[in-house]
């Protein structure tokens, strides 16, 4: 049962992408939008499926994202809204995504780092001098 919960964000991303080419008034001109939305949210899901699976955690394939999107998206199809409001909705839900993910992955990385005992964006030289003061003090 694990590996069938595990693909349900795999089946939100085609749900996704077909409703949204059926019913979005959008699609015809922006399909590249919705890709690149569908993208950084099947990219958050995997990460986080891939860190759970390394750290031996539940899977929780369960994401509110695609629910928002849908009642954006009955939105859009039934033209309830004003399309520029609609075109926000988007734009703010990719943007959400987006941040979430970058957020998602910085905490990884900054972890993993520290864990390590390693720096990030540092270059090596600083890293060593930065070090070696360390130790210094520590000495004394």
């Amino acid at each position: 049962m694990h590996a069938i919960t595990c693909m349900f964000p795999f089946f939100y991303v085609i749900a996704i992408l077909v409703l949204a080419s059926w019913y979005s008034q959008f699609w015809e001109q922006y399909p590249s939008f919705f890709l690149i939305g569908i993208g950084m949210l099947i990219t958050h899901m995997t990460g986080n499926l891939n860190l759970n699976s390394c750290c031996l955690q539940k899977y929780n394939p369960f994401y509110v994202d695609p629910f928002v999107f849908c009642a954006i998206l009955y939105c859009d199809s039934n033209r309830l809204l004003d399309p520029g409001l609609l075109a926000g909705l988007y734009i703010a839900l990719v943007a959400q995504r987006s941040l979430q993910y970058f957020l998602f992955m910085r905490g990884t990385i900054n972890q993993l780092c520290e864990h390590l005992d390693i720096p990030f964006l540092e270059t090596k030289q600083v890293f060593l001098a930065r070090r070696k003061a360390e130790e210094s003090k520590k000495s004394k």
